[in-house]
């Protein structure tokens, strides 16, 4: 199924829309990782971290502060002055019902005590504010750590009697004057009673938050809001007394919470446990609500977006359907076809540059077309000339060799004449030297001479005409592509000029080269002209040094053959005319015709390469030239 424009538009403005809602929400949600940018649900633990640690360590510190201002309200009543006197004389009965009401008055003025108890030492006489007392003192070790305790002790919570929850005992010992212990003035306080005191759980936390008191054993010390057996409550909270920090972990109910714990350290002996937790499920009950109402505005802002993009797009596609149809027009040939497209907005531009393309197109092909014409006859007319030029070249050649000939045979007769005629006239010549017999000798001298000169330049000339006729068929030259071995064309080269390297001293490396498909002949007077002009040119005195490497371009299918020397080298005004036509740069101390070069750049050029030198004077010279580069069958090679 091929999809149309407007409908991948659409499709895909849509996926982007839902993706970047969906990656806003879960930036929101989780944040952004290894930044400081946290999402909702790490603020929000965050949040309920924060607040349980601030809500435990509230209520650590207010029982505390509670349990040590009734320990001081405990003291302020032991040191009534009515006691020492009563005390002293407890068996008159007039002061044990003084007593009683005493103990019944403290009881009223301090509600939070369940009871007030008084243990007479001197007589073991109990006094209780209440009818029945429940024997909470003397049966246990708390009177000896009371009595211990002169400000007072805070003993271990423990059941007394048929009560349901544990109470909290607060001692404090009476003495005499003499410093002997009177008696124990102990109140009685349960858990529940420090819960209605000082705070309720549900104010803070959410509705199913809870806070829990236990004891040394992992006991509850305070009333749990749901129903639990005392096992189920004491098994899963024996590990927490005396740690402090968060924990996430079930509860008594075995359900997973967030709970701050607190260690209460009342006494160096022992202390309690204060659990302040809330269910981890409420931590998403807030976030499950902003998830679904940024879905449902998400999603009903994408449908109205794509609602309000499907006609804006179908509208838009009408524009470009005809910028389309126009450009296939203009594709198929018909140059007068134009989209007639108004509007200041992009497709009315487009539209406008595609007519102004279509004029300036069709007047650039209608030049094109004249310039072509006008190319194609250029072209004919230089080939023309070149083939005339090239033909020219070829007669002019020959046609001076014919002279040249006559001349060098001539000058051969001319020199065996000479030479004849001298054997003839020197017997003839008197012995006595004369003015005549003088010339006739200076003549004899000379005229050989000049014979050798015209003989010298006429074959200059037969290798100046040579070198033009070698370097004109260079035009006409064939090529044939063949798998050539670069490695062993090099080094055939070295081999023929194995004689002129040794007397030169001189030493030549080469660097591993491949295996192309290029004309034999070419590439062989390519390398062996500028190998001879490397060893030709080498600086007497100093070791000669030739290197020979290629590089291979893949990608363009090139090769570029180096060849670096460290001899003459040549200015940089004279690189331009090495390769010109019997041209010789420097110092003229070897023989040759400045033919070499200019044969190399010609072979080079057929072969559609080119050739570059880089020179210092004095230091030597590297030539780079580059040609197509073909890899052959490696089987065949």
């Amino acid at each position: 199924m091929v999809w149309s424009l407007r409908t991948r538009l659409i499709f895909w403005f849509g996926t982007l829309f839902l993706s970047g809602l969906f990656c806003t929400l879960a930036v929101t949600l989780w944040g952004v990782p290894f930044t400081r940018l946290e999402g909702r649900i790490q603020q929000l633990r965050s949040e309920t971290y924060q607040q349980l640690n601030w809500i435990a360590d509230l209520h650590k510190e207010q029982i505390e502060s509670w349990l040590e201002d009734k320990r001081k309200d405990v003291q302020m009543i032991a040191t009534h002055p009515l006691l020492p006197v009563v005390l002293s004389n407890l068996h008159n009965d007039s002061n044990r019902d003084t007593l009683k009401v005493l103990l019944r008055s403290v009881a009223n003025s301090y509600p939070e005590f369940d009871h007030v108890e008084l243990l007479a030492l001197p007589h073991h006489s109990l006094f209780s504010s209440q009818p029945l007392a429940v024997q909470g003192v003397s049966n246990d070790s708390f009177l000896h750590h009371t009595l211990l305790a002169r400000r007072g002790y805070l003993g271990r919570p423990k059941r007394l009697g048929n009560g349901t929850h544990p109470q909290f005992r607060i001692g404090i010992p009476i003495f005499a004057d003499q410093d002997q212990p009177l008696a124990v003035l102990v109140a009685f306080l349960s858990a529940d009673t420090i819960f209605k005191e000082l705070f309720d759980a549900g104010e803070r936390l959410s509705g199913n938050g809870e806070v829990l008191l236990v004891d040394d054993a992992g006991h509850l010390l305070s009333s749990a809001k749901y129903p639990h057996t005392e096992a189920v409550a004491s098994g899963l909270l024996v590990n927490k007394v005396g740690y402090e920090g968060l924990l996430i972990a079930p509860d008594y109910r075995n359900v997973s919470v967030v709970a701050a714990v607190r260690y209460l350290r009342l006494h160096p002996e022992w202390g309690m446990g204060l659990l302040v937790k809330t269910d981890q499920s409420e931590l998403l009950r807030l976030l499950q609500q902003e998830i679904v109402s940024t879905l449902l505005i998400g999603v009903t802002a994408c449908l109205v977006l794509l609602a309000m993009s499907y006609f804006l797009v179908r509208q838009q596609m009408q524009r470009l359907d005809l910028v389309s149809h126009t450009a296939a027009r203009l594709a198929d040939n018909e140059l007068g076809a134009r989209s007639q497209l108004q509007g200041e907005d992009e497709i009315g531009l487009l539209g406008q540059t595609l007519d102004h393309m279509a004029v300036r197109m069709e007047a650039t092909i209608q030049a094109l077309t004249r310039e072509a014409a006008e190319h194609r006859q250029t072209v004919s007319d230089l080939a023309q000339l070149n083939e005339e030029l090239r033909n020219f070249t070829y007669i002019v050649s020959h046609d001076l060799r014919s002279p040249l000939l006559s001349i060098q045979g001539f000058s051969e007769e001319l020199h065996l004449d000479l030479k004849e005629l001298d054997e003839q006239l020197t017997p003839l010549l008197p012995a006595q030297e004369t003015a005549r017999s003088r010339q006739i000798r200076e003549l004899q001298r000379r005229l050989p001479e000049d014979l050798h000169f015209v003989q010298a330049a006429t074959e200059k000339m037969e290798r100046l005409i040579n070198a033009v006729l070698k370097l004109s068929r260079t035009g006409h030259l064939e090529l044939r592509q063949e798998r050539v071995d670069l490695q062993a064309v090099v080094e055939e080269n070295i081999q023929a000029l194995a004689y002129a390297i040794r007397s030169a001293g001189a030493t030549v490396t080469v660097d591993p080269l491949p295996r192309l498909l290029i004309d034999r002949t070419a590439i062989e007077q390519i390398v062996g002209n500028l190998l001879n002009n490397a060893i030709k040119y080498l600086e007497p005195g100093r070791p000669g040094m030739v290197h020979i490497s290629a590089t291979v371009d893949h990608a363009l299918q090139r090769i570029t053959l180096c060849m670096a020397d460290n001899g003459r080298g040549v200015a940089q005004e004279d690189l331009k005319k090495i390769f010109m036509l019997f041209h010789r740069v420097g110092k003229q101390d070897t023989p040759g015709e400045g033919m070499g070069l200019a044969y190399v750049l010609s072979l080079v050029r057929r072969l559609g390469g080119r050739i570059q030198c880089q020179s210092t004077l004095g230091s030597g010279s590297l030539f780079r030239v580059t040609l197509p580069y073909i890899v052959p069958p490696t089987d065949d090679c």
